[in-house]
């Protein structure tokens, strides 16, 4: 369902036109940081399996929302509305940025 390009020497995660939140989300929230990825991987395992609550956080301009089904996304700037991806989905769309990040840095 989810894809990664490189467009201009950056990394663009391809989604429906519904998704675009979640596209920019991962453009200038998490940007190319292997880091970060495994931050929330490792925060979702965490919610999963009841070691945390659902969270709630602000990013560089973006909201999200992770419980254990699914993901909110939403711009802090502007009036968009929230995008909604299963948790599954999220976790699939991470692992394929983390592994776009790796390919264009040669890791």
């Amino acid at each position: 369902m989810f894809k990664t390009k490189i467009i201009n020497n950056e990394i663009v995660l391809v989604t429906p036109p519904q998704m675009s939140l979640l596209s920019e989300f991962f453009e200038v929230d998490i940007q190319e940081s292997i880091e970060v990825c495994d931050y929330y991987l490792d925060l979702i395992d965490k919610i999963k399996n009841d070691i945390s609550d659902d969270i709630d956080s602000v990013g560089n301009a973006f909201n999200i929302y992770i419980n254990k089904e699914y993901v909110g996304v939403s711009n802090e700037y502007t009036e968009e509305s929230l995008s909604k991806i299963k948790i599954s989905d999220f976790i699939d769309c991470l692992n394929i940025w983390k592994s776009a990040i790796k390919l264009k840095k040669g890791v």
